[in-house]
């Protein structure tokens, strides 16, 4: 029997404030990006946390960046764990995906 990390109802909608832990594994993800001077397309990270599964073409393309999240060297536990529970609620999961691309898209490095 496995249980469920988070309890998200099939018509709520997706709070940052109610999942500080995904905001602070995007800053680690984003600080580890800039560090090793890579660029990571959102997309990718979500076709990962949210299907487990990265196009053959961009991890032929970017093989560290494929190895740090498919090996979880990057926190991604908790991404993952959120859209498994909402599989019955795609607005909720469409609003975190546009969290995550929206943050990936900001300017700011966090340091």
């Amino acid at each position: 029997m496995s249980y469920k990390k988070y309890l998200v109802g099939e018509t709520d909608d997706f709070n940052v404030l109610l999942f500080p832990e995904i905001s602070a594994d995007i800053a680690i993800i984003r600080k580890e990006m800039h560090k090793h001077s890579h660029h990571l397309d959102p997309t990718i990270l979500i076709s990962f946390v949210k299907y487990h599964s990265i196009q053959t073409a961009w991890a032929n393309a970017n093989p560290e960046i494929a190895k740090m999240i498919s090996s979880k060297t990057l926190p991604v536990v908790n991404m993952e764990s959120l859209f498994s529970c909402t599989r019955d609620n795609l607005v909720f999961q469409k609003q975190l995906e546009e969290y995550i691309i929206v943050c990936f898209k900001s300017s700011t490095i966090v340091r």
